[in-house]
C-alpha cells in the first residue's frame, strides 16, 4: 500500500516493530502505521553522538510520526510520543 502513497509529507500514528542500527550510525525503522500498514523508513544519522530523537526510536514506542515520502522511501522528520 506505501508504494501508491505519493511523494511528500505524511502524518500517521503507529508503533516501532523494528529498529536496525549500522555502524555508519544510520537507523532503520519497521513501523506499523495506522492506515499504510507496515513499512520501513529511514533515520539518518540518528544513532551517532546527537540524541536527535532519543528513546521515541525505540521499540514498542507508540507515537504520532511525520514521515517525508521521497522516491523510494519514507524519511522519519519527527515523532510524538503517545502514552
Amino acid at each position: 500500500m506505501s508504494e501508491n502513497t505519493p511523494q511528500g509529507f505524511v502524518s500517521q500514528s503507529g508503533v516501532v516493530l523494528r529498529r536496525n542500527a549500522d555502524p555508519e550510525g544510520n537507523v532503520s525503522l519497521y513501523l506499523l502505521l495506522r492506515s499504510l500498514g507496515p513499512v520501513w523508513v529511514s533515520v539518518p544519522g540518528a544513532s551517532r553522538g546527537r540524541v536527535r530523537f532519543g528513546g521515541s526510536v525505540e521499540p514498542l514506542v507508540w507515537g504520532n510520526f511525520s514521515l517525508y515520502k521521497g522516491t523510494r522511501r519514507f524519511y522519519l522528520k519527527s515523532v510524538d510520543v503517545k502514552e
